[in-house]
């Protein structure tokens, strides 16, 4: 009874995934799928590694002693990253919610 939530969930998944994939930021594909695992299942994102950015070296002022490290700058990914994980997390997390709950609905129904 479970199979269409898995079946949407997969078509969700590779959709998602190619979706990274088709930016050509460096990774491949299955590091685009782990990614779009996280962002999706566990909810867990760092946006800077959707973007796969780098973190500039970090400086220190030998005078005061202040360590600070800037921040990196923006890829052409900048703002479809975003917006990627906006509709990820969100939309198909809500999507997902929903369609899990009406197929515990039917089974105990």
């Amino acid at each position: 009874r479970i199979y269409p939530f898995l079946g949407v969930l997969s078509l969700y998944l590779i959709a998602t995934t190619n979706m990274l994939f088709a930016l050509k930021n460096g990774y491949r594909l299955p590091e685009c799928f782990i990614l779009i695992y996280r962002l999706v299942v566990l909810g867990d994102f760092d946006l800077d590694e959707l973007e796969n950015l780098d973190p500039p070296p970090m400086v220190v002022d030998l005078t005061s002693g202040e360590v600070a490290q800037p921040e990196p700058d923006r890829t052409d990914n900048f703002h479809i990253v975003r917006m990627l994980m906006v509709a990820a997390s969100f939309v198909i997390g809500v999507a997902m919610m929903n369609l899990f709950l009406a197929i515990l609905w039917l089974a105990y129904s």
